[in-house]
């Protein structure tokens, strides 16, 4: 075979497989979508002008229109003359019968004594306003568009099509900024905010900053910030001082663990500034050196701080998200803790049901709980972790640092039980009393991990009858129905969760404390003393996990009866309309 036949055949090889490849049916439909999106942003070149006729001026209020509101454009460009002419000669047309059929409706009262009718105003169409706009950023770079507004008019999908076509008829909230002449600089209190440009490749964003003074080389400005995680960028910090003046500081980027390698991760910033510098007021973080584009936080200063909630004992947990709406899981979790001794809780709000924002009101209003705002603006799970769950852990140990003597990390659905004592206060010390032998300070206290699966029979020994069943109506409470767990417990490390001393942490994880001050370490809780008790479904799906080896363990209904006073009463004051009862429990859902 002669290479001219042999080149050709292998053309004509290569020709056939991209052909198949090309006009396979999943490219054919993708074709179709394609061409779909692209008929209806192209088809407002084509619109008709058709008049709505059904329209009747009786309908409407008499409007005042100007030779201006008719010549305005959001480009400022000339209309026709001859156009603007006409439109004006029917407008003018149009009051001049408005004012005159008035005129006659007062003059004809005597009529409505003769029974006669009054007189019909002709049917009239309404005139057609013309306004030219532009796009914010058009996706396909078209000619300004003539855009006809009828009133009234029926929303169809067309008309729904076209404005997502043009973001800008739905505008948007934005955060609070103001212009310093030659940028933006956002500004919140307690909410995630943009410190770059909105039309930056990738975001940068920061929640809080937090003065931390506890090392000896240098005092250091925390700034909790979301950074994309390949490649970051370079961040530039600017301190305010109380006195007027600014420092640029140092900024040393620490990226937190277990960030799964998803496009954004959490991390800590630090401007460095010598020990002698006293506290800032404000910071400014940006990606320029010019600080065209950034953002201002307050700096929180929590030994002066004189109007935050202070204690010993307090709860954290990672933002409630999926709207979550478990009203009375949520209080049995507030109340149960409250009995062994916490004082206040912090929550994130990401989003809840109508439900729990209801309780979290009222607890809000006894200073009881914290509710701080997520608007968290990446997708969660697939461009960074569980709704960015490690800045929220370590926003609530460094804002409860020198307030709370210890801070339990804890989900909605786990307990720490204390298997020896009443309280955590007592545990806590008697755990302090036992290791002062070991080298170095306790920082933190780990607690095994044992499942106790919903799946499992309900326990009625605590309060003798089925939950949410008629006359009773007992409350759903999950740590006194569901006694079965497993017959051994987790690890350190797996499923494990911890209490802390907030002065002695640098970074926390989900499971573990990853970084403690120099001179601090984690304590080990033997299972005699205490288990973490998680309350859930399977956690790998389906039914599997209840073949595992079981037992019975009847711990934690030593708190029932106070637990259900405590939840009983407090139902009947946060939801009166109930008669008395709790919510009721929503369904496990689908364990697959």
């Amino acid at each position: 075979m002669s290479k001219v036949r042999r080149a050709v055949r292998g053309f004509r090889f290569k020709c056939g497989a991209i052909c198949r490849r090309l006009f396979s049916i999943y490219n054919l439909v993708t074709f179709v979508i394609i061409g779909l999106v692209l008929y209806v942003v192209t088809i407002q070149e084509f619109e008709t002008n058709q008049v709505d006729s059904t329209s009747k001026l009786d309908y409407f209020q008499a409007a005042s229109f100007t030779k201006h509101a008719v010549l305005t454009t959001l480009k400022q460009k000339t209309v026709n003359k001859r156009q603007v002419t006409k439109e004006q000669q029917i407008l003018s047309q149009i009051q001049a019968d408005v004012l005159t059929y008035a005129e006659k409706d007062k003059s004809n009262e005597v009529v409505e004594d003769n029974n006669e009718e009054l007189p019909i105003n002709p049917q009239r169409p309404l005139p057609v306003i013309k306004i030219r706009y532009h796009g914010k950023y058009p996706k396909v770079k078209l000619s300004s568009r003539t855009v006809k507004f009828i009133t009234p008019k029926k929303i169809t999908n067309r008309d729904v099509l076209r404005a997502l076509a043009h973001p800008r008829l739905f505008p948007t909230s934005q955060k609070p900024s103001y212009n310093n002449g030659q940028g933006r600089i956002a500004t919140s209190m307690n909410d995630w905010i943009q410190a770059n440009s909105l039309r930056d490749k990738h975001k940068f964003l920061v929640y809080s900053a937090f003065w931390d003074d506890r090392f000896e080389q240098n005092n250091n400005v925390r700034i909790l910030a979301i950074l994309v995680t390949k490649n970051p960028p370079s961040v530039f910090c600017r301190l305010q001082m109380a006195d007027g003046t600014t420092i640029d500081a140092k900024v040393v980027r620490k990226v937190m663990n277990e960030h799964w390698k998803l496009r954004y991760s959490s991390c800590f910033l630090s401007c460095e500034v010598p020990k002698t510098t006293n506290p800032p007021l404000k910071v400014l973080v940006s990606l320029n050196r010019n600080f065209t584009f950034s953002a201002m936080l307050p700096v929180h200063q929590n030994k002066e701080n004189i109007a935050s909630p202070r204690g010993d004992l307090a709860v954290c947990v990672k933002p409630l998200h999926y709207s979550y709406d478990r009203a009375t899981w949520l209080m049995e979790f507030i109340e149960f803790h409250r009995v062994l001794g916490v004082e206040h809780f912090f929550f994130y709000n990401h989003t809840v049901g109508p439900s729990v924002d209801t309780l979290l009101r009222y607890y809000t209003k006894q200073n009881v709980v914290t509710v701080l705002p997520w608007s968290l603006p990446i997708l969660s799970q697939k461009e960074i972790r569980t709704e960015a769950i490690f800045s929220s852990l370590n926003d609530c140990v460094f804002r409860t640092m020198y307030l709370f003597h210890y801070v339990i990390l804890l989900d909605f659905d786990e307990y720490i039980v204390p298997r020896e004592h009443e309280g955590y206060l007592d545990m806590l010390n008697q755990l302090e009393e036992d290791n002062k032998h070991i080298r170095g300070q306790p920082g933190s206290f780990v607690f095994k991990n044992v499942f106790f699966y919903l799946y499992w029979e309900n326990d009625t020994t605590v309060y003798g009858v089925e939950p949410e069943k008629p006359p009773q109506w007992v409350p759903y409470l999950i740590t006194q129905y569901k006694t079965r767990r497993l017959s051994s417990a987790m690890k350190i490390g797996s499923r494990s969760k911890y209490i802390v001393v907030p002065e002695r942490i640098v970074e926390v994880g989900n499971h573990v404390v990853w970084r403690h001050t120099s001179g601090s370490r984690a304590i080990s809780v033997p299972d005699t003393v205490a288990l973490l008790h998680h309350y859930r479904i399977c956690e790998f799906g389906g039914f599997n996990c209840l073949k595992k080896e079981s037992l019975v363990d009847r711990t934690a209904t030593k708190f029932g009866p106070e637990l259900l006073k405590r939840v009983m009463r407090q139902c009947r004051l946060i939801y009166p309309d109930l008669e008395g009862h709790c919510p009721l429990s929503p369904p496990l859902g689908s364990p697959w």
